[in-house]
């Protein structure tokens, strides 16, 4: 029985059956392979809804067929993105494309979001629009799925590791560039522009044979040598070498230079890493001109060496240098001595060899500077004497260093034995002389004694001589006869002045200056003392003003006499060396306690003033100031240096101010015993 098949045709039963089978092996094998295919293949309707999809589509996408079937793959809940991570919007995506265009698409890379997993999946998307015979608009897609998830985040990785290759390329701070065997630049860091003066674009139109000046420093290598040995070197070769760039400014840049070969796309380049080592090659230069400078100072000390020695955990010795002065000091090489360390402690006289040796060793426990003196014996039997100094220190590994010097003090120890017997003798002769600087002191005393025990006897006869004088002035004389006696009463007292003051000076020297202690009114002292310079103060032409405070104590306990000769002797001095002007005396009572006054005596006035010389000399014996007068003449210069004494006697202190041309003021402090008389007396 004969059957119209689809196409109108008539077939045989047979035929038609052979025909079924045909088509269900067909669809069978298409199924298998639908099913088992690596790719992913969804099938779409023209609207975009899905009509089905193989295992490996669901695997793909996370979800399955009969999640995806009633959706189409434009589905706002998956999120296609662009490689350049932007939306894909519906109508651009491929399997739209294709049913739309009728024209077969991609392949095209596209991210998809999958809400159910909520991973991304990037898939290489190819669109295929299928069409019925006779029609020209597609009626289904299929689109064929291949996962290169893994692709693209090998790529991604790819991509952040040149990203880290192009930071770190770029932010070295040694200079960087590749360039092809040919020399060609093909890339540059940008400390390679910086080191160089060149901005990149510059640098990528040379090669590295421009870099390099004609100079000895350089790699002394034609640049076909050079090319020749690029192409033999293999990819485990490496080069560390010291050469020189030339800046765009002329400049000759001493570098460190590392190369080796890299592989960029399967062709050689040459990696060529470069180090500015300006700063380093001056630092070596300083170092080196100073190791010549110190070799030089250590191979030119007189008389000695400078040398450091090492000593390991065993206490082995080493010298690990020393200088020229070996041969002078020692008598010995260096050579020798870096040979046979042991050879300068056997120079050592032995007696002083394990002293010394004995004095490292206690030196070597707490790092502390050695020092120690010993005797050596040069080749030629000369005896010298050598002084070791040296600086301590322990390095990590235990070894000690010593860094130290010697020095020959032959001809110092000879002085020093000189001087020892120099100073034996001298010793004998200082003992002699401190016999007779005692025998002198003792004159000196008696001397001094005997002046002391004269005093009364010099004064009382003198005392009495002023006194007749003053009673035959009294008696009838003429007019020449007064003027005699005139002349005779100054002279006299002027001679008793300087016997008084020399017999003081005389009981001061022997240790028996005493003041006496006796109630006495001050005031009245004072005036009495001071009297006596108002008719000399009228003979100078002169003003003398004396002031005492209204608060004087009425009553003192103290000396009386050494008041005065303080008072006398001060403002004597002032009226006798003011030409013109005033002599201001002031008396006041500056502090009162319960046991004593303290008496502050200020004379001021306006004559020549001092120089700091005299300032400083107006307190020795005998000295007297030059004023330019003639008055300096007269006395012993005694007066200041016993008014001195006195006020120190007293418990006080004076002061001097003066300024030359202008005056002088002393100011004197005394203490004096409190009574219990508590009124108080004043005058001016």
């Amino acid at each position: 029985m004969n059957k119209m098949d689809n196409q109108g045709f008539f077939h045989c039963d047979s035929e038609l059956k052979q025909y079924e089978q045909n088509l269900k092996e067909s669809e069978e094998k298409y199924r298998r392979l639908f099913e088992t295919m690596s790719l992913g293949v969804v099938y779409q309707s023209f609207d975009g809804s899905i009509i089905s999809a193989n295992p490996a589509a669901e695997k793909m996408i996370g979800i399955t067929l009969d999640q995806m079937q009633g959706k189409t793959s434009i589905d706002p809940r998956w999120k296609m993105i662009r490689e350049d991570g932007s939306a894909v919007p519906g109508p651009e995506h491929p399997a739209m494309v294709a049913l739309r265009t009728g024209v077969k698409t991609g392949p095209v890379t596209r991210g998809v979001f999958i809400p159910e997993t909520g991973d991304y999946v990037w898939l290489s998307i190819t669109a295929i629009p299928l069409f019925r015979q006779g029609e020209e608009t597609p009626f289904q897609v299929y689109a064929l799925l291949d996962d290169i998830t893994n692709r693209k985040q090998a790529e991604d990785k790819l991509q952040e590791s040149e990203n880290k290759y192009r930071a770190l390329f770029n932010q070295s701070v040694a200079g960087i560039y590749l360039h092809d065997l040919e020399g060609h630049i093909m890339d540059v860091n940008q400390e390679a522009c910086h080191q160089l003066g060149y901005s990149r674009d510059e640098l990528l139109k040379m090669d590295v044979f421009d870099l390099h000046p004609d100079s000895p420093e350089t790699v002394n290598l034609s640049k076909e040598e050079m090319l020749h040995v690029w192409n033999q070197w293999q990819p485990q070769q490496k080069f560390l070498l010291e050469a020189v760039h030339q800046h765009k400014d002329g400049t000759i840049i001493p570098i460190q230079l590392s190369t080796g070969i890299v592989f960029e796309e399967d062709k050689r380049r040459i990696l060529a890493i470069t180090q500015d080592i300006t700063e380093r090659k001056r630092a070596e230069d300083a170092l080196l001109e100073s190791k010549e400078q110190l070799e030089t100072l250590s191979n030119n000390i007189p008389n000695g060496l400078v040398y450091q020695l090492t000593v390991d955990p065993k206490g082995n010795r080493r010298f690990t240098y020393v200088s020229a002065g070996v041969e002078r000091l020692h008598g010995i090489t260096r050579e020798e001595v870096f040979n046979r360390s042991q050879i300068l402690y056997d120079q050592i006289i032995e007696g002083d060899r394990q002293k010394l040796i004995e004095a490292e060793e206690e030196a070597f426990i707490n790092l502390d500077p050695f020092s120690f003196e010993a005797r050596i014996k040069k080749p030629d039997g000369e005896i010298r004497w050598v002084h070791y100094r040296s600086a301590l220190s322990r390095k990590p590994d235990g070894i000690i260093v010593a860094d130290g010097i010697g020095i020959d003090i032959t001809e110092l120890k000879k002085a020093e034995e000189r001087l020892q017997e120099y100073a034996s003798l001298l010793e004998m002769k200082n003992q002699e002389l401190d016999l007779v600087a005692q025998e002198a002191e003792k004159a000196n005393q008696a001397k001094s004694r005997y002046l002391a025990h004269m005093n009364h006897e010099i004064r009382t006869p003198l005392n009495g001589f002023v006194g007749f004088l003053q009673l035959m002035e009294d008696t009838q004389l003429d007019e020449n006869q007064q003027d005699f006696m005139h002349h005779m009463k100054l002279s006299t007292n002027h001679m008793l002045s300087i016997i008084n003051n020399v017999l003081d000076m005389a009981k001061i020297e022997a240790g028996e200056m005493q003041l006496t202690n006796q109630v006495f009114s001050l005031g009245e002292e004072i005036q009495i003392a001071l009297a006596p310079l108002h008719s000399l103060a009228r003979q100078n032409d002169i003003d003398l003003l004396v002031t005492m405070d209204k608060n004087l104590p009425q009553q003192v306990e103290g000396d009386p006499d050494r008041l005065r000769q303080i008072a006398i002797n001060l403002g004597g001095n002032a009226v006798k060396f003011t030409q013109e002007g005033q002599v201001h005396i002031a008396v006041k009572c500056v502090e009162t306690t319960e046991k004593q006054h303290t008496l502050q005596l200020t004379v001021e006035d306006t004559g020549s003033g001092m120089t700091r010389e005299t300032l400083d000399k107006m307190f020795l014996p005998f000295y007297q100031a030059d004023d330019g007068s003639k008055l300096q003449s007269k006395g012993t210069g005694l007066g200041m240096t016993i008014t001195r004494e006195l006020v120190e006697l007293m418990g006080g202190d004076i002061q001097v101010d003066s300024t030359l041309g202008k005056g002088t003021r002393i100011q004197v402090r005394l203490m004096l015993g409190k009574t219990t008389d508590s009124d108080k007396a004043g005058s001016n």
